[in-house]
């Protein structure tokens, strides 16, 4: 059971889900994620931690080279991330400490839409795991797959 209520502030939305009976909150915000006071933040990585394009090469520009250098350091001594999993690096430039680099499914490879969601959800869940391994206390996490071919996302207009 949830409850849940938004409110307008200049063009930014903001929704809290109190779940009944956890101490959790859920806040949904649509801003600039490398801007938020948060311990970590959640990066919608590709298995390389090459950060190409979208939320991942605005993470990308905020944290500094530093960040690259780090996760081309993790490609070479790891291998690629695969997908539903996740790696680790400071947050060098950002106001959050810490960067979780989660791998989403690519509906234009991952064609069987059971397959992508069960890959998704392990995304997900790894990159909060992780979260939770960290001692993190406040997260902010982007859509993950959200240019992929199975998902259309649509924030409301308030």
């Amino acid at each position: 059971m949830a409850s849940a209520y938004s409110k307008k502030s200049s063009e930014k939305l903001k929704l809290e889900v109190k779940l009944v009976g956890c101490r959790t909150s859920i806040f949904i915000y649509k801003e600039d994620i490398t801007k938020l006071q948060v311990d970590a933040i959640v990066n919608a990585a590709n298995s390389q931690l090459h950060h190409l394009g979208g939320v991942a090469a605005a993470i990308s520009r905020s944290a500094g080279p530093q960040m690259q250098n780090e996760c081309d350091i993790l490609i070479k001594e790891h291998g690629p991330i695969d997908v539903g999993e996740c790696a680790v690096t400071k947050g060098f430039n950002l106001p959050a400490k810490i960067i979780i680099h989660t791998v989403g499914p690519n509906g234009h490879i991952v064609k069987d839409r059971a397959q992508f969601e069960m890959l998704l959800k392990s995304a997900i869940y790894n990159a909060v795991d992780a979260a939770v391994n960290l001692k993190v206390e406040s997260l902010a996490m982007p859509l993950i797959s959200s240019g992929t071919i199975y998902l259309k996302y649509t924030i409301p207009k308030i």
